[in-house]
């Protein structure tokens, strides 16, 4: 039997995390107060459907069979047993997911008016409930608001803005966390102990962290661990099997991105694919510490603190923000590549094509919240249309920002761009974008400038003269939109 299923709590006692569930639950069975309909929201392993097995144990226990209130189930009754081992008549299991149509609702329905065999109560447990379709929630609509005293609707979902308010407003909803790390490394330690897997502490950790707040996926990776491992898991047993690349791996292909270190970012993805590494998982795991690098950016507690740090210091926000979205779209789609390093290979490669060392690209970019009056445009200025022009064929989104950019000279060989906003500003003195716009001028002027770029809050917004189309939509309309 697997671990999850064997381990499944019987009792509310047993039942880890979901404190405010548990207690609420408890006090309505034992002042006899309890609701014909329940609506049991959270993440997925997060415990629905195992609290909802312990209510129906909990309402037809024979210990208060002859009593006006209810309590923790004993776990010896036949009725107990028999709910636990799924073989109770009176306790309907109903996947939604499978039976979402009006004809399912409606046997389900059919069967509502008869007595329970031999329990007090007739449970039906409905999972994931947010899949029936519009008109098998209407059909239900009606025996939900007004069911038989003797029957009750235990409703579980993990999407509960699908479900109809109509649903809602009958049923009493309880909100189910994610699993605490702490609970999690209490659970895995538990239950190694008790069926003699040995197991390194750092191991334990990596596997709560791997389970996503998931009491399930924590005991199922585990169980698929036991199989594999015939002496002791460890941080390369957990690599090794689930495919993980060396957390070492991933800072470092991050950071030979942002130094323009091609060629060691690609013998990274080839080492990683020699040793059969999951590219959907690594690309999570780069999202993860993207994701770090915005929290310590905000002065949020993250984990490989100095890491993180260092990792920060070389990228901006936006990059970051970017990288997120590209890193997600490309774990979406890298099955559908014959060769899964390709879409990461080719997002190495435009990331470094054309551009200086990331990781200075702060110390270059001079962006000033609340600029220094500086020159007016003086007449050498002539020549700015041609560099827009340029420049349009090559990058169509910074021809957008420098249509609305006013160019000044500070002082000889120096060129400063006022814009009106700090994110048109970041664009700009991106290390790629800033050296194609120093090459043109230089092209056209015959030689080099310094570019630097200045936020002017009060500077008017001019409008795109031509229509720029992405996704369907004009650009300028969703600027205007925006700001």
């Amino acid at each position: 039997m697997a671990l999850y299923r064997k381990w499944r709590p019987q009792k509310f006692s047993n039942l880890i995390g979901q404190e405010h569930i548990k207690r609420t639950l408890l006090s309505s069975l034992k002042s006899g107060k309890i609701s014909h309909a329940y609506l049991f929201a959270g993440p997925k392993g997060s415990g629905k459907t195992t609290t909802a097995r312990l209510l129906a144990k909990a309402v037809n226990c024979e210990v208060y069979a002859k009593r006006k209130t209810f309590g923790e189930p004993d776990d010896k009754c036949l009725n107990c047993k028999e709910i636990a081992q799924g073989r109770n008549l009176d306790v309907v299991e109903i996947d939604a997911a499978s039976h979402t149509g009006v004809d399912n609702v409606r046997q389900l329905i059919d069967t509502i008016g008869f007595a329970p065999t031999k329990s007090r109560f007739k449970v039906y447990i409905i999972d994931e409930v947010h899949m029936l379709s519009k008109g098998a929630f209407n059909a239900l609509l009606k025996t939900l608001e007004e069911p038989p005293l003797h029957v009750i609707f235990i409703m579980a979902t993990t999407e509960p803005q699908k479900v109809p308010v109509t649903i809602l407003s009958r049923s009493q909803r309880f909100d189910f966390h994610l699993a605490q790390r702490q609970d999690l490394v209490s659970l895995i330690s538990q239950v190694a102990r008790s069926e003699k897997i040995k197991i390194d502490k750092d191991a334990v950790e990596f596997l709560a962290t791997l389970s996503e707040g998931s009491f399930r996926d924590a005991l199922s990776l585990l169980d698929q661990l036991q199989s594999f491992a015939y002496s002791q898991i460890t941080l390369k047993t957990i690599r090794d099997v689930l495919g993980l690349a060396q957390t070492e791996s991933i800072f470092q292909f991050l950071e030979h991105i942002c130094k323009g270190e091609k060629e060691k970012a690609l013998k990274i993805l080839t080492d990683l694919y020699q040793q059969g590494v999951n590219f959907s998982r690594f690309c999570e795991m780069l999202v993860k510490v993207l994701r770090d690098v915005l929290l310590f950016g905000a002065n949020a507690e993250v984990e490989e603190k100095e890491r993180i740090s260092k990792l920060s210091q070389m990228l901006t926000t936006s990059q970051a923000i970017l990288w997120i979205g590209q890193f997600m779209e490309i774990s979406r789609q890298i099955g559908l590549w014959a060769l899964p390093t390709l879409p990461l290979e080719i997002f190495v490669l435009e990331q470094t094509q054309n551009q200086a060392v990331l990781s200075q690209e702060k110390e270059e970019a001079v962006i000033k919240e609340n600029p220094t009056p500086i020159k007016e445009s003086l007449p050498e200025m002539k020549y700015w249309p041609k560099v827009i022009e340029k420049i349009k064929p090559q990058n169509h989104s910074l021809w957008m920002i420098l249509q609305q950019a006013q160019p000044t000279i500070q002082e000889e060989g120096k060129l400063a761009l006022k814009v009106k906003f700090k994110l048109y500003a970041e664009q700009i003195m991106q290390t790629k974008n800033k050296r194609l716009i120093e090459d043109i001028i230089a092209q056209i002027l015959g030689q080099n400038c310094i570019l630097s770029c200045v936020v002017d809050d009060n500077l008017p917004q001019i409008r795109i003269e031509e229509a720029v189309i992405i996704d369907g939509e004009n650009l300028q309309d969703q600027i205007d939109t925006i700001f």
